[in-house]
């Protein structure tokens, strides 16, 4: 079996995001990707895909919403000993409007 190649690596994304006040949850997938560019900086990219149905938690609820929500993130990741930090930008893939473009995230890991 080969070895792969570590400079690239590809992964799928699958999460429940909940509203507790609302008692609604939604299914999340994803795709991502990540480029190594030296041994301490990779770029990062990833897709989300919201598939357009809210759950209740609610056992009394019975509605269902329908939407269909998609967003686009890339960036970059500089590599610590101990902690690595990602810094980027978030839109939505359906264009919000002429003045937005996309929205700044920075994000830390710590490795213990």
């Amino acid at each position: 079996m080969g070895e792969g190649n570590p400079k690239v690596s590809g992964h799928f994304i699958t999460a429940l995001g909940t509203d507790f006040n609302d008692k609604e949850s939604q299914l999340v997938f994803g795709l991502g990707g990540i480029v190594s560019f030296s041994k301490r900086t990779s770029g990062i990219g990833e897709i989300y895909h919201s598939p357009g149905k809210k759950y209740s938690l609610d056992p009394d609820d019975d509605s269902e919403d329908s939407y269909s929500a998609e967003i686009g993130l890339i960036g970059i990741r500089f590599k610590g000993q101990n902690i690595s930090w990602d810094m980027g930008a978030f839109r939505p893939l359906k264009y919000w409007g002429e003045d937005f473009f996309a929205l700044p995230f920075i994000k830390a890991t710590y490795i213990y």
